[in-house]
């Protein structure tokens, strides 16, 4: 079985993630092992450095979620499915629709729409850095300089 190991610095819920650093194994599983969470034991002669990994067999893409390093170049990744990459096929075809109860109202839905609204506001002041990588950004100033 080929398991393919990635560098990614994409977020986990991110769909499409940008994938680097591509380098094959061929691996073989001698016990049963879980198809959302297996581990997977490496011998390799170059450092074992990766975060994001993809079994051909299983059709899914993992998150490695730490790596163990032994004696004589043994590397075993323990990982965890990343759903979203391996069903973003489906998830982006599908549609879905938002109702409303008279309990529990949803604060963020809006009934003019069939949509959810959800805004979040964060303050900086002027002489902060802002990190744009983390996430979008849209910047609005009020006031002015005194």
């Amino acid at each position: 079985m080929k398991i393919i190991l990635y560098n990614t610095t994409d977020n986990n819920n991110v769909i499409n993630k940008v994938l680097k650093d591509s380098t094959e194994f061929e691996i073989k599983f001698k016990d049963k092992t879980d198809i959302m969470k297996p581990v997977v034991l490496l011998h390799s002669e170059t450092d074992v450095n990766f975060n994001y990994a993809y079994m051909e067999n299983f059709k899914r893409f993992y998150f490695i979620e730490s790596i163990e390093i032994f004696p004589n170049n043994i590397y075993s990744l323990s990982l965890t499915c990343d759903v979203l990459e391996s069903f973003k096929d489906e998830i982006l075809k599908s549609s879905g629709y938002i109702s409303q109860q008279n309990e529990n109202i949803n604060p963020y839905y809006n009934t003019d729409y069939e949509t959810e609204v959800k805004k979040e506001v964060d303050l900086y002041e002027s002489d902060t850095e802002i990190n744009v990588d983390e996430k979008s950004i849209i910047l609005v100033t009020v006031g002015g300089v005194k």
